[in-house]
């Protein structure tokens, strides 16, 4: 029979492993689902299409992006130690915020979009159906984190669940409507759906009252604006940096290219399941202790960051010595020649975990400029160089291009994460 202190012991464990498990099930569901999901429109959908899905997909992650900076990241770096109502208040006067400059931003996106199509433009759709998706990725992202501040982890997983599910009315819908039915535009608004469905039922587990407070607004607004300005520049440099193929490779070669690309990029995305869950766990704890134990933040960042990179060691391993049955198993014929292609990304990838911890480290120090100062001397030199390899070595260039960005970035937070300059700002 366990004595009290060992009960209490044990509880206190479970307690802090809990919220893990849930988010790493949680997006194991999440990111599982929308792997299979984009598996399958790479084998059912025309190269053309699937490049044109990946277009739509990127930009729906810049306007996402753009929405975590300025209302999600803020939301919990100010909120994580308040006291409970109030953290409840702030969430219900961020998603009323999110969701008027959202619709805002989706209206104007839908008369850019209708004026391009009149020019003859049809693809221009997939903007303003990104923007829309955007939203409801961003009202269920904030949700998310105000429920990991909560402690009620729990309903991060039934909110992936929820999500999931919605992917597999997709291939039931093919199934009886024919493959011709499905088009890069909807396969776009199945992926919107599926976030409004989990932010739905996200708030229907709150106690949702509405607490509408001028003042409370006000400080919304100011905090927005606050630390979200220069976030908002950050993520938008972040953005077009980190997703730049997306761009570059229909200019300089064509969306065959880009499908080809972004095909060999997802059997990367496995290997990254556990940075968000975790750090959407971390954070908030990070920052309740920040003021108080600031070695604590170091440590434990250096911690998530070495565990995420032997995993992804681990996996590349794993797909280097069964590449041929997998590629063969998940594409068939369809896609061929990617190994050089995944190799890259493999490398990517793992700058981009060292990075990310980094950039995690200065979001919790609210080094907002700092950020945004670092983004702004890499993006030229990075478009320039990604544009230059593309045209030079094909697809595989451009991933190497963005593989250089990464470690200056690296090398520059890193640099001035002790440098009294970035610490002032």
């Amino acid at each position: 029979m366990l004595k009290p202190h060992e009960m209490t012991k044990n509880q206190n464990i479970i307690r802090r492993v809990s919220p893990f498990i849930s988010a790493g099930s949680a997006q194991l569901v999440n990111s599982g689902a929308n792997f299979l999901f984009t598996v399958y429109l790479a084998r059912i959908l025309e190269k053309e299409e699937f490049g044109l899905y990946g277009l739509g997909f990127a930009l729906l992650l810049m306007i996402q992006s753009i929405y975590a900076a300025i209302f999600s990241t803020q939301f919990v770096v100010n909120s994580a130690s308040k006291p409970p109502f109030l953290s409840f208040m702030r969430w219900g006067h961020y998603a009323i915020v999110l969701t008027s400059s959202g619709l805002l931003v989706s209206l104007l996106l839908t008369g850019l979009a209708w004026l391009a199509t009149s020019q003859g433009y049809d693809w221009a759709w997939v903007i303003p159906i990104a923007a829309a998706g955007a939203l409801a990725f961003g009202l269920r992202d904030l949700s998310i984190r105000y429920a990991f501040i909560m402690g009620r982890s729990r309903l991060v997983l039934g909110s992936a669940l929820v999500s999931a599910g919605m992917f597999l009315v997709v291939p039931i819908s093919i199934h009886f409507y024919g493959l011709k039915m499905l088009s890069a535009n909807k396969a776009l608004s199945f992926y919107g759906m599926a976030q409004f469905l989990g932010f739905a039922y996200l708030v229907m587990f709150y106690k949702w009252r509405i607490y509408f407070k001028k003042k409370m607004l006000g400080v919304v607004l100011r905090e927005s604006w606050s630390g979200g300005r220069w976030q908002v520049l950050t993520s938008i440099l972040y953005s077009v940096r980190t997703q730049a193929h997306s761009y570059i490779v229909p200019l300089i070669l064509d969306l065959r290219s880009l499908a080809d690309i972004n095909a060999a990029r997802l059997l990367v995305s496995p290997a990254l399941l556990l940075i968000p869950p975790v750090y959407q766990v971390v954070q908030p704890q990070l920052v309740q202790v920040r003021d108080h134990e600031p070695n604590a933040v170091i440590s434990k960042l250096k911690t998530v960051v070495s565990i995420t990179l032997l995993s992804l060691v681990v996996y590349s391993l794993f797909i280097a010595r069964l590449y041929d049955p997998v590629v063969s198993f998940i594409y068939g014929n369809r896609y061929e020649g990617l190994s050089g292609l995944v190799t890259a990304w493999m490398f990517v990838a793992m700058f981009m975990v060292f990075r990310n911890g980094v950039t995690v480290f200065y979001e919790i120090d609210r080094r907002f400029k700092g950020l945004l100062f670092a983004n702004v001397i890499v993006i030229l030199p990075s478009l320039v160089v990604m544009s230059f390899l593309a045209w030079w070595a094909g697809s595989i260039g451009v991933i190497y291009g963005l593989l250089v960005s990464e470690l200056i970035l690296s090398v520059i937070l890193l640099v001035w994460s002790n440098n009294k300059f970035c610490v002032n700002i």
